[in-house]
């Protein structure tokens, strides 16, 4: 079990990091796919800063939390926390702006990415202790 969640994790992780440099070098057609406008500079910069940082923060932070120290379940909370955050904010969006089926489908996804990284962490802190 604690093997193939570290597997899922890894390839979440790299998927994150994927995600950051299309964003961070091509933030024009990344911001089409995630029906974002990007205004000017400012707004590519902010595609590029704000958005692309946040997913390779959250990549990096999962392949960390891969490797066999302490601090390992600490990386894999930490990325849930980023991911419930954008959950979170789903959330206030389904009350403010109502619910379609291309903001369902993601929201899913993050809880599951959470429910996965928290599973990890607890295996991971639960051999730490054994």
């Amino acid at each position: 079990m604690l093997g193939t969640l570290k597997i899922v994790v890894g390839i979440l992780g790299l998927y994150l990091i994927a995600i950051a440099g299309l964003w961070m070098l091509t933030p024009e057609e990344m911001s089409g796919q995630f029906a974002i406008t990007l205004n000017g500079v400012q707004g590519l910069n902010t595609g590029r800063g704000d958005i692309g940082g946040i997913f390779l923060a959250a990549g990096i932070l999962c392949l960390l939390g891969l490797r066999n120290h302490e601090s390992a379940s600490v990386f894999l909370y930490s990325v849930s926390i980023i991911m419930a955050a954008v959950a979170f904010g789903r959330l206030i969006g389904f009350v403010a702006d109502g619910l379609v089926l291309m903001t369902i489908l993601p929201f899913i996804v993050e809880l599951g990415i959470i429910v996965v990284l928290c599973g990890l962490a607890f295996l991971v802190r639960r051999r730490r202790s054994n």
